[in-house]
């Protein structure tokens, strides 16, 4: 196809050339080319970022083709790594932390239990008198302040791990970012519109690019009165639009 004109007006509006070839039978008659106009609907999508920054790299111009999946631009991960290894580092911490706590509650249980076969040794010998009270009073004051020590270093631990847990799905939020910091392609198709250049800043509900997908194409063709004598039912027309979409 030779392309004249290409403007957006609704469709696409081109001068193409197409082959029309008449066949009767299984024999060709006709094999000719002509010019004619025609108006192509295609399905429009936009690419755009998810994320805010800095585009460092913006790879596909108006008219290029790209497949689905295809990455188009690239929003600069720095803040992202950074807060990656922030949160990796306060992970670290809090792992030491929470084996220090966990330590922590084992001791107090061992005390408890301890204290607590000692406390009913002395008060069956308490209740036979062999032992005086002040000392099952006392064992049980101590029974007590270990079991709160114990309460008071589960409750410790249990606020560390779920600041661990916290820190874990922010981690996962701040990889998600960073995966969205790669913009791709939700179509194969061309690039009508670039909205942004390399360096200008990207934000979410703004589009980077507006895509064609020519899968999704309704094309009217228009024949040139000259050639509408030699239209018929047997007739076939291909449409070559190879510069829109590198494809028949």
């Amino acid at each position: 196809m030779d392309v004249m004109n290409l403007k957006h007006s609704g469709g696409i509006v081109i001068i193409m050339t197409a082959r029309m070839l008449l066949f009767a039978g299984c024999s060709r008659t006709q094999d000719k080319d002509f010019l004619g106009s025609a108006v192509v609907d295609v399905r429009t999508y936009q690419a755009g970022a998810t994320v805010q920054g800095q585009l460092i790299s913006v790879l596909k111009n108006e008219g290029d083709h790209t497949r689905k999946g295809e990455l188009l631009a690239v929003i600069d991960t720095v803040p992202s790594m950074l807060k990656i290894r922030e949160i990796e580092a306060r992970r670290r911490q809090l792992k030491l932390d929470i084996s220090s706590r966990s330590a922590d509650v084992t001791a107090a249980q061992a005390e408890v239990k301890g204290l607590k076969r000692e406390l009913d040794r002395i008060s069956d010998l308490a209740k036979k008198g062999a032992v005086p009270m002040q000392q099952k009073d006392k064992l049980e004051t101590e029974y007590a302040t270990a079991q709160a020590k114990l309460e008071s270093a589960q409750r410790a631990l249990s606020a560390a791990s779920a600041k661990l847990e916290v820190l874990q799905t922010t981690k996962k939020q701040v990889e998600d970012q960073l995966r969205r910091c790669s913009v791709l392609s939700p179509v194969e198709g061309t690039i009508l519109l670039r909205f942004q250049n390399q360096g200008e800043i990207a934000a979410p509900g703004l589009p980077l690019y507006e895509i064609a997908a020519y899968d999704t194409a309704h094309v009217d063709f228009f024949v040139p009165q000259p050639v509408l004598s030699q239209i018929a039912v047997t007739l076939r027309i291909t449409l070559l639009i190879f510069e829109l979409c590198n494809r028949v």
